[in-house]
């Protein structure tokens, strides 16, 4: 029987990176209902099998790479029986090591699954950063600090206007804000990395990805 423990952290793996799968079906020409059923069967079928699970542990690398490989594996297998699969997806797409689809996309599947992953790390950075804020009685202050980020945002005199603090303290608190956002996201992505000396080439995969 799982352990409460393994069933919260598979659940955890299932919500950071079924987004990322689900887009690489897409962008190869599947339509969203055969997108979700493949990634359903592959949820169930694969992903949390306990061979797998354990197989995760000895790789000791990027778990993200892992799950690639996983992935191609499996809808080279679901291909050869599946009357769903469309002709998008079919194994004349696949390059000689299975990374690439031609005649859909020349984006590999790395690059897609990569850009997806940095953006999940923003995002659950930036509710990281929201919740401390909210705990902080300071929710307003993230909310304008995360839309000055976007740049879509009030500007610093603006916002000190109307909460009736100096441009000065509200520069101040964005720069501190600014700081700790920063190290939410290297969090992040140490908790993805099996081996922690790999951190800061995941971060430096992370800001390709987001300028793609």
């Amino acid at each position: 029987i799982d352990s409460p423990e393994r069933i919260e952290a598979l659940n955890t793996l299932c919500s950071a990176y079924r987004p990322a799968l689900f887009k690489v079906l897409i962008s190869w020409g599947h339509r969203s209902s055969d997108a979700e059923d493949i990634l359903q069967e592959f949820m169930v079928k694969k992903f949390l099998h306990k061979h797998f699970i354990a197989s995760v542990k000895k790789s000791k690398g990027r778990f993200r790479r892992f799950l690639e490989i996983s992935f191609l594996n499996f809808l080279r297998t679901h291909h050869s029986r599946s009357t769903r699969m469309s002709r998008a997806a079919s194994l004349a797409n696949f390059d000689s090591e299975g990374m690439t689809l031609a005649s859909q996309t020349d984006v590999p599947a790395s690059e897609i699954i990569d850009k997806a992953w940095a953006e999940q790390v923003i995002s659950i950075s930036k509710s990281r950063l929201l919740e401390e804020g909210v705990k902080a009685n300071k929710g307003d202050l993230i909310l304008a600090f995360l839309q000055h980020l976007e740049s879509s945002g009030e500007r610093a005199a603006d916002i000190a206007e109307r909460s009736n603090a100096t441009s000065g303290s509200i520069h101040a608190s964005f720069h501190r804000l600014r700081e700790r956002f920063r190290w939410l996201v290297r969090d992040e992505v140490r908790r993805g990395v099996g081996n922690p000396l790999m951190w800061a080439e995941e971060m430096e995969v992370l800001i390709s990805a987001l300028r793609k």
